[in-house]
């Protein structure tokens, strides 16, 4: 019995010991396998980054060479301003207006100051608006909107729909604009901008080529002056088109006895109150 103990005993230890050799192997073999596929990780990655890193390099070049290419083409020759067109304008000229917008042929289009143009130019009291813009290789457009007189003033000068006082220009005749019982003939320029407005529509109906003068009454009226028509208007800026319509009615009911009455009120619906010039109504 106690040799076969020591058999069993030698069986065992051997048995063991392989089992001990075959793990430390089996061991060997997954850390070289493991280092194998980190190896090959490796290479793909530096494969990956050089790769990555030539695409870099060429998009750099590709993208200075454009700027050093654009660059080097919008200061030369070949686009550079030539021509300037203009359109819009009714009472300006095209040289007036190039001239005012600062752009100068020769310079590289690229270069120009396009927003600093439309300034100089609706710094000008007759545009109210300007739009500037290339036209490559050669040329830039400006676009224009002129600001419609309608009325004169005391001191020549001429006055927009939007209340913009202007200098002359031309020899149309518009009517005079004054104040009627402001201090100092001053008129509050949202009083001054309403009644303008009303002025266009009624120039655009063909009634301001009568009208010699426009007197605006701090109440919100309009005192009117005619050509050949000896008493004043009184209307209202709401309701001009009925009053100048009953106007022509009253000169054909009157006749030449229009010239006995200083004044017609015309502000109080349909009734028209005329006051002779000798005093009375």
């Amino acid at each position: 019995m106690a040799t076969a103990s020591r058999s069993q005993v030698r069986e065992e230890t051997t048995s063991i010991r392989r089992r001990g050799t075959n793990a430390r192997l089996r061991d060997q073999t997954i850390t070289a396998k493991r280092a194998e596929v980190r190896g090959q990780i490796l290479d793909k990655a530096g494969s990956v980054g050089f790769k990555a890193g030539r695409f870099l390099l060429a998009l750099v070049a590709i993208v200075a060479g454009s700027w050093y290419g654009w660059n080097a083409f919008s200061k030369s020759e070949f686009a550079s301003l030539k021509s300037i067109e203009v359109c819009g304008m009714t009472r300006l000229s095209a040289g007036q207006i190039a001239l005012l917008s600062g752009l100068k042929a020769g310079h590289p289009l690229a270069k120009l100051d396009l927003n600093g143009a439309r300034k100089r130019l609706e710094s000008d009291p007759w545009i109210r608006d300007a739009r500037v813009s290339r036209r490559w290789p050669h040329q830039t457009r400006i676009e224009i909107v002129e600001r419609i007189p309608v009325a004169r003033l005391a001191m020549g000068d001429w006055i927009s729909v939007d209340g913009v006082i202007m200098p002359r220009r031309g020899t149309d005749v518009f009517p005079l604009l004054v104040g009627q019982g402001y201090v100092g003939g001053k008129i509050p320029m949202k009083r001054a901008v309403e009644s303008l407005s009303t002025l266009r529509l009624m120039e655009l109906a063909g009634w301001t080529a009568a009208i010699e003068q426009i007197g605006l009454v701090p109440d919100g009226s309009m005192e009117l002056r005619i050509a050949n028509l000896t008493p004043k208007i009184l209307v209202g800026s709401q309701d001009w088109k009925r009053a100048m319509a009953r106007v022509g009615a009253l000169q054909k009911e009157l006749g030449k006895e229009v010239s006995l009455f200083s004044e017609i009120d015309l502000r109080h619906g349909t009734c028209a109150a005329l006051r002779r010039a000798t005093g009375g109504v």
